[in-house]
């Protein structure tokens, strides 16, 4: 009688114990990546910017203007009618969320400005906005870092010595070779795929009925993904996205975000 080898004895038990089919997965099969914290900013505001739109919509002239050019008129008055702050360049693309919202009414809504340029004191340059998320009720705002913002204004028009905590983080990432490749995301939203397989890697969009891809990284080795090279694309709407990497196929799931708010009078 022949006595069954060690590797054999090894794949039966391994058989009995992990039935065909469910064998343990490297990895999870779908997940919702988030960007780690880059950015965290306590602030506090005395009193309410109730200052009207007097510019036909033009929210610059509104209560962010009025924060705007006081601030860049005596920088010392932060904190009376707004917060103004540095935005990290490591959050371009990244989520933010203004939290931990308190103040002496209990209703403060607290709304947040992104600038590239903060203009002069006396309104004659105006500020160039990049990103104005000012959705009306309680609380705070959540949305994504634009590209190229310089500064912020965080202001309200009714709260009472508020206080907030601002935190960003840098975009979210998907590592080929490591992670799940089924993701699910909010509009407006930036994916970063990360080359984690130590080879060239890809990242491209499935065709559509015209030939043509959301997002290309490109097909060949002098237009790919080198290993540890990043490859990024901003999902602004919701649906379903299929694609493929040199890593295996993936779907990414695009669902209802924060959106950018409106300014208000």
């Amino acid at each position: 009688m022949r006595t069954p080898s060690a590797r054999t004895t090894v794949l039966t038990a391994l058989a009995v114990a992990v039935p065909l089919g469910v064998l343990p997965a490297s990895g999870a099969e779908s997940s919702t990546p988030t960007g780690v914290t880059k950015q965290t900013v306590n602030g506090t505001i005395a009193v309410p910017s109730r200052f009207p739109d007097t510019a036909s919509g033009s929210a610059d002239r509104g209560w962010p203007g009025l924060a705007r050019r006081l601030w860049v008129a005596a920088s010392p008055t932060n904190g009376t009618i707004a917060w103004v702050f540095d935005v990290d360049p490591a959050t371009y693309g990244g989520a933010f969320e203004i939290g931990g919202v308190s103040d002496r009414t209990g209703a403060a809504d607290l709304d947040v400005f992104f600038y590239t340029e903060m203009g002069d004191a006396a309104g004659q340059t105006p500020g160039v906005t990049v990103g104005e998320y000012a959705n009306p009720g309680p609380g705070g705002e959540k949305g994504f870092v634009p590209q190229g913002a310089r500064k912020a204004i965080v202001y309200t028009g009714n709260g009472v010595g508020v206080s907030f905590t601002y935190t960003a983080t840098d975009v979210a990432k998907v590592v080929l070779g490591k992670d799940a490749l089924d993701v699910t995301v909010p509009a407006g939203a930036t994916l970063s795929w990360v080359n984690g397989t130590g080879d060239y890697a890809f990242v491209r969009a499935t065709q559509d009925s015209r030939g043509r891809r959301l997002f290309d990284s490109g097909s060949g080795p002098a237009s790919g993904l080198a290993a540890g090279e990043a490859f990024s694309h901003t999902f602004g709407s919701k649906g379903t996205f299929t694609y493929e990497t040199s890593a295996g196929a993936g779907v990414v799931r695009v669902v209802d975000g924060p959106g950018v708010g409106t300014p208000t009078g």
